[in-house]
């Protein structure tokens, strides 16, 4: 499962690289498969997306791998991930495109487009938005993209059919509206009941526009006037599916299979074996199901990554330093799975993923050459290293003052009676001291005495054995734990603690955001902390911006989790009595938050 793991990471800021081509093929019997998008962004990851709707227009739910067979460039593809994708965690930008020519006003055809396309507007999801573009003589924008239901109500029960048929130019207005907006799922829902006849656009026009865009037309063409050839052109260029009510009370029904096809889906993912050479490839997706089968096909381009750039600032090459430097990466150009920073060899930090940035600090230094190296792993898994080769300046030692001779004084004996009578003070001065030590020596009592005094102490005195000093424990190095209201202290003291929602961790966290085995703090031989993110689905962040593999832990370090911050300390704990507390809410041995 790791290629779809991968692969649904990027479900929200999906970019689909490649739409040319596309289109669907159903059975006689009613179902029909379209490949709405392939994103290849991650190549050689391809996560293809296609829907499924049956007889009714509704999507089919439930498919599960075996009803999938995916080939690319007309070879099977092994290996292929599927999951049931939830659209609404896409964002979707839709173009309601109607048509307001004179002949709507028949059997009642724009006051069934108008209430049909409000309830597709109640549908949409909060982060969704659409606009509003009628045409008839002309295209006009009559209300741009928004999320308020109510201007789009409003701008729907507005329109009054006249004038003739500017379909394509409304396309190509719609598509360009679609190309200022954040959304990746752009889709433009057209409905019409005849054939252009005012445009100044052309049909290839319209279709360059809406692809340009990543846009996916859907076509409601309605009654018999339709020109079916350009509708199918229309959606099958861009991925999407026509459909034709016969009469004004099923465009309703269209509406509703389009909002379908939005709202449920299937990633494919698996890994390509084509070269990454700015090439097409096609992909069919055939799907069975109730004894049905139907396929859809569309393309996408294996394009070549673009070289890899990084900029390197508060370091440079040749630098001089004498004191710990904070160093920021970021990615200029190119797609980076993976920046490691090194010195002398020794990983400093690592940031995996999207990556566009890295930011660690370079320790002190003993004095020398040291090599520091940025290693950039690229999306196709190239490294490439930009080196930098630093110095550290030995101490600066004062110089000792120069001696100054002096001179030396005459040892000549002296025959001064003086000297002779100071001489035989100090003898006499020295006996007395003797005789007082010998006094004291006599009144002291013996060493078995002076250990029989200490029996009822406490401690044990050796006098055989030199006083070694007492050691002074290290500073305590802990974990502050942070989880709404909730706070609590853990101790460091073996070399590893696990961290996760599996109960058989050091540390519980409750919380789905959190995998069962999520991250650990380690530490090595010399009593360094690393923090290390076990593969886990939503990440480990340090210092609340910065997406980890493994970085060295500081005093201060604001380690996220899911819902919960974990700050590592170092030094005495905040109560002042040198233990750690009583931590609250634990369990065989384990820290439940």
């Amino acid at each position: 499962m790791r290629v779809l793991s991968r692969a649904l990471v990027i479900l929200l800021p999906v970019v689909a690289v490649g739409l040319a081509s596309s289109g669907t093929s159903a059975s006689p019997d009613g179902l029909d498969v379209s490949v709405q998008r392939i994103d290849a962004a991650g190549f050689p990851t391809v996560v293809t997306y296609a829907g499924a709707v049956d007889e009714r227009g509704l999507p089919v739910a439930n498919l599960d791998s075996s009803a999938f067979k995916v080939t690319e460039d007309g070879q099977p593809v092994d290996n292929v991930q599927v999951a049931a994708v939830a659209n609404t965690q896409i964002p979707v930008a839709v173009g309601l495109v109607i048509d307001i020519s004179g002949s709507m006003n028949d059997a009642g055809k724009l006051a069934a487009a108008k209430q049909a396309a409000g309830g597709f507007v109640d549908g949409l999801g909060p982060a969704d938005s659409a606009a509003v573009i009628s045409f008839g003589t002309q295209a006009t924008v009559v209300q741009a993209f928004s999320a308020d239901p109510s201007a789009l109500h409003a701008a729907l029960d507005g329109l009054q059919a006249q004038g003739n048929t500017a379909l394509y130019d409304a396309v190509q207005q719609t598509a360009l509206l679609l190309d200022a907006l954040p959304q990746p799922r752009r889709v433009l829902v057209v409905v019409t009941d005849g054939m252009d006849t005012a445009s100044q656009a052309t049909l290839k026009d319209a279709v360059a526009a809406a692809t340009a865009v990543r846009g996916v037309i859907m076509p409601i063409g309605v009654g018999a006037d339709v020109d079916r050839a350009v509708l199918d052109q229309l959606a099958g260029s861009t991925g999407g599916t026509a459909l034709y009510p016969a009469t004004a009370d099923e465009i309703a029904p269209s509406f509703r299979s389009v909002l379908g096809q939005l709202r449920l889906s299937y990633a494919l993912a698996y890994t390509s074996r084509r070269p990454a050479n700015d090439q097409s490839h096609e992909v069919s997706v055939r799907v069975a199901y109730a004894g049905l089968v139907a396929q859809g096909v569309s393309t996408y381009v294996a394009k070549r990554p673009p070289p890899v750039g990084v900029s390197i600032a508060g370091l440079s090459d040749g630098d001089s330093v004498s004191s710990p430097r904070q160093i920021d990466v970021q990615v200029q150009s190119g797609v980076v799975q993976r920046l490691d920073l090194l010195v002398d060899g020794r990983e400093i930090a690592t940031s995996v993923g999207q990556v566009t940035s890295l930011t660690s600090q370079v320790p002190a230094l003993p004095p020398g050459a040291h090599d520091v190296v940025v290693r950039v792993t690229d999306a196709t898994g190239g490294v490439t290293n930009q080196s930098l080769r630093v110095a550290v300046a030995a101490p600066i030692l004062t110089p000792l003052p120069t001696p100054i001779a002096l001179p030396v004084p005459d040892r000549t004996p002296s025959t001064d009676p003086s000297l002779l009578v100071l001489a035989v003070v100090a003898l006499v001065l020295l006996a007395l001291g003797l005789g007082v030590g010998m006094y004291w020596v006599r009144r002291r009592p013996p060493a078995a005495a002076a250990a029989a005094a200490l029996a009822d102490d406490e401690r044990t005195l050796d006098l055989d054995s030199p006083v070694e000093p007492t050691a002074v424990p290290l500073s305590n190095s802990r974990l502050q734990v942070l989880h709404g209201a909730e706070m609590h202290e853990i101790a460091l003291t073996g070399s590893e603690l696990m961290i996760g929602r599996d109960p058989t961790n050091a540390i519980t966290l409750e919380d789905l955001q959190v995998s069962r085995k999520h991250a650990r703090i380690v530490r090595d031989d010399d009593g360094t902390y690393w923090i290390e993110d076990l593969h886990s689905r939503n990440g480990t962040v340090l210092n609340e911006h910065l997406p980890i593999l493994r970085h060295r832990l500081l005093a201060g370090d604001r380690i996220t989790i899911g819902m919960t911050t974990l700050i590592f300390l170092q030094g005495s704990p905040t109560d002042g009595s040198g233990s750690v507390p009583a931590l609250v809410g634990t369990r065989n041995g384990t820290t439940r938050t």
